[in-house]
């Protein structure tokens, strides 16, 4: 009969799977306490921070709004450019590019995310389901979604058959409920505070896993899309490459010889990119709102740009001529030469940080910036290089020298920046670069002379420079 009794001891400790959250308590009710106490632990520190978790998933869907509408507007942005607006499409092209790199490089390990979030949701329904099978068995769990159930149809004992099986009597079975493994009534609620604290961390989890997947969705849908768009930019990089570097443009005599004809397409460019400057909005139909490509904005940015530059010099300048009034040891005649560039430098300086500050909401302010802080830390460079090699005699000779290529970088740079139609860059771009070969060649002729070893070379490799592209565009780069 003891024998019997163990068999059916064994095959109920079966129905309660391993209690694994708790280990080395010396009997079941030790190890219970200490389960409820580290599941209140752990309750109180993931409701502590329900909040910080809420304020977390509203900023993910709030970026993963601003991903999904970037996208959208990259993708009109892209789709609707023409390919004879070289400036418009490799600008298009890069900022399909970087912000599908820029995805890849932040974008959430979901996965990882969900797979640890199922190990807990899996861990906690094992251990309620272990709980809830403890003798004095309870027939459910309440407020437990039947979702997060746990079940294990292969371990499925009836105990009334294997008393039959054994040949128990009824006293043998009366025995056994007042067996001390049956839970009393300490052990009972202790059970009961320990299926509450982990049916609540369940949910949570839970809660969390939903937020996730739909997160996950919505960023598989969002990449999918950047990474159409990724491709199809890609395709259109090699077809520009091929007609710039391969087929080349017109060369500058076809169009002398139907200048009308070429000059009216120019006009007609001109006035697709900076005339057609609005449409109607469609919240507010009465209203107009200024399209981030028209010429309004683009005379904007440069207004801004100008005034921005201009006050930064007027600043740096009043500072670099007051401070010898304020310091005695600045009066020397070494500083006194400097004053200009130096304040040339100092505003150069401050309109960099301040461009750097506000660089703009839209994508074309943005890249306007970006190209106008290029060309401002290279003026600061070059600069920088006056003063520190140049005695403070010679800087203005090396400003003469120097400033037909930076006068000719920042027309290229303005060119870029507002997105200058192809059949206008074709008709003003060679005389132009005529015009600048002609200043490089005099300042050399003349400066160079009385200039250092390493600016004369300097000076005539810039001049090289420049006839070798107005030798291109003259004649076209396929020649």
């Amino acid at each position: 009969m003891k024998k019997k009794r163990i068999l059916v001891l064994l095959s109920a400790l079966l129905l309660a799977l391993p209690l694994a959250a708790v280990l080395g308590e010396r009997n079941l009710a030790s190890t219970l306490h200490a389960l409820r106490t580290e599941l209140q632990m752990d309750y109180d520190k993931i409701f502590a921070s329900q909040g910080r978790l809420a304020e977390q998933h509203g900023r993910q869907h709030d970026q993963m709004i601003s991903i999904m509408k970037k996208c959208n507007e990259l993708a009109l942005m892209l789709y609707s450019q023409k390919q004879e607006y070289t400036f418009d499409l490799t600008y298009a092209l890069e900022s399909v590019t970087d912000e599908y790199n820029d995805f890849n490089r932040n974008r959430m390990p979901f996965d990882q995310i969900v797979g640890q979030l199922d190990i807990e949701i899996d861990r906690y329904s094992r251990l309620i389901e272990s709980l809830r099978r403890l003798p004095p068995q309870l027939q459910e769990i309440a407020d437990l979604p039947d979702s997060l159930r746990y079940r294990n149809d292969s371990i499925k004992v009836d105990l009334l058959e294997l008393e039959r099986q054994l040949g128990l009597t009824a006293e043998d079975a009366e025995a056994l409920e007042d067996d001390a493994f049956v839970l009393d009534e300490d052990g009972q609620l202790e059970r009961d505070s320990c299926i509450f604290f982990a049916t609540t961390l369940l949910k949570m989890y839970s809660a969390n896993k939903d937020y996730i997947v739909e997160d996950s969705t919505h960023y598989e849908n969002v990449y999918l899309r950047l990474k159409e768009s990724y491709d199809y930019a890609q395709r259109r990089y090699k077809i520009l490459q091929n007609r710039i570097f391969i087929e080349g443009q017109t060369d500058y005599p076809t169009i002398l010889k139907n200048f009308k004809r070429y000059w009216r397409q120019a006009l007609t460019g001109m006035q697709d990119r900076y005339v057609v400057t609005s449409h109607v909005h469609a919240d507010d139909p009465a209203g107009v709102e200024d399209s981030q490509w028209g010429g309004r904005v683009f005379a904007r940015f440069i207004v801004l740009f100008v005034i921005v530059l201009l006050m930064s010099v007027l600043v740096a300048g009043g500072v670099v001529f007051l401070l010898p009034r304020l310091f005695k040891g600045l009066r020397r005649p070494a500083y006194l030469q400097r004053r200009f560039v130096l304040s040339l430098l100092g505003g150069m300086v401050i309109f960099a940080l301040l461009m750097m500050i506000n660089p703009g909401g839209s994508y074309v302010a943005r890249a306007s910036t970006s190209l106008v802080l290029t060309y401002s830390w290279l003026v600061v460079a070059i600069l920088l290089s006056l003063l520190v090699r140049l005695e403070p005699q010679r800087i203005g000779r090396g400003m003469r020298m120097y400033l037909p290529m930076m006068a000719l970088s920042l027309l290229v740079f303005g060119f870029r920046m507002v997105f200058m139609p192809n059949a206008m860059m074709n008709i003003l771009f060679p005389p132009l670069l005529l015009v600048f070969a002609v200043w490089q060649l005099l300042v050399c002729l003349r400066v160079c002379p009385k200039m250092m070893q390493s600016d004369r070379v300097i000076g005539w490799l810039s001049f090289g420079v420049i006839l070798v592209a107005l030798a291109m565009s003259f004649m076209g780069p396929s020649a």
